[in-house]
C-alpha cells in the first residue's frame, strides 16, 4: 500500500502542462465514468511506460467535474503506447490528495480495476488514422 501511495502521489503533481512531440498524428477519446459532480476538476493523463504513474504525462487536460460521465479528446498524439490516468481534484489545487493511508481524491487508470495499476494492464494503444478511445471509471475513498 505504502508503494501505491508514493506512486499516486506524483501521478498529478503535474498535470495541467502538457509535453507534446511535433511528430504527432491521432486524436484520443477518453471517457470517464462514475464522477460525483459539482467541485472541483477531473485530471486527465496519457502516460508512457516511463511515465506510468509519475507527474508526468505526455498529453494531458483539466476540464470542470460538472457532469457524471464526460468525454475529451486530446489532439495530435504520437502514435504508441499510453496508459491513462484520472483524478477528480475535488479540492482544486492541482494535485492529488492522498490521507494517511489511502488517497482521499477519486481516481482510476485505463484497463481492467486491480489492486496495483500496472501499465501492461492499463495500456492502450494509440495508432494514427483508427478510432483510439478509452473508458475509466473513477473510484472514490470510503
Amino acid at each position: 500500500m505504502i508503494r501505491l501511495r508514493t506512486r499516486l502521489t506524483a501521478i498529478f503533481a503535474v498535470t495541467a502542462v502538457c509535453a507534446s512531440s511535433a511528430a504527432m498524428a491521432a486524436d484520443v477519446t477518453i471517457t470517464v465514468d462514475g464522477i460525483q459532480p459539482g467541485t472541483g476538476n477531473i485530471l486527465v493523463a496519457l502516460q508512457t511506460e516511463d511515465d506510468f504513474l509519475t507527474s508526468g504525462g505526455a498529453y494531458s487536460v483539466v476540464v470542470p467535474a460538472e457532469a457524471d460521465t464526460m468525454t475529451t479528446v486530446l489532439e495530435g498524439v504520437e502514435p504508441g503506447f499510453y496508459a491513462v490516468a484520472v483524478v477528480h481534484d475535488e479540492n482544486g489545487d492541482g494535485t492529488f490528495t492522498l490521507g494517511d493511508d489511502a488517497p482521499s481524491e477519486a481516481w482510476g487508470v485505463s484497463g481492467s480495476p486491480i489492486s496495483e495499476p500496472s501499465f501492461d494492464n492499463a495500456k492502450i494503444e494509440v495508432s494514427d488514422g483508427a478510432e483510439n478511445a478509452a473508458t475509466v471509471t473513477i473510484s472514490y475513498p470510503m
